[in-house]
């Protein structure tokens, strides 16, 4: 189990280390992008009412009921988000995940579902 430790620290030390600040945007120009990602989007540009360090990352997140799960690979989770769950989601971030080849295969099925044709 020492590479899962080792995994484990630097995820903690990155975590603590990191800033990450809140930022609180009025509300009147934002709508939701229509989609049910959760995504909300402001045609005009806006000023945030303000700006405030969240703190510790572990802390916030273990207040908030969040969990973390360590995965080795993205790959078989967005797998199962994207083909086989009901819920809405988002992949955004996912450039920044390794195994780009494999979440764009995915993408294709998804797509290709949409369409009609046999996955």
């Amino acid at each position: 189990m020492p590479k899962v430790r080792d995994a484990l620290r630097i995820l903690d030390e990155r975590l603590r280390d990191a800033t990450l600040y809140r930022y609180e945007m009025p509300p009147a120009t934002f709508a939701a992008q229509g989609d049910d990602s959760g995504h909300w989007v402001s045609a005009a540009a806006v000023e945030p009412l303000s700006v405030e360090p969240v703190g510790d990352l572990l802390i916030a997140l273990a207040e908030a009921n969040v969990e973390l799960r360590v995965m080795p690979r993205l790959g078989e989770l967005w797998r199962r988000v994207v083909l086989e769950s009901t819920l809405s989601f988002s992949g955004t971030r996912l450039r920044n995940a390794q195994g780009q080849e494999e979440f764009e295969a995915i993408g294709r099925e998804w797509e290709a579902r949409q369409r009609g044709a046999p996955g």
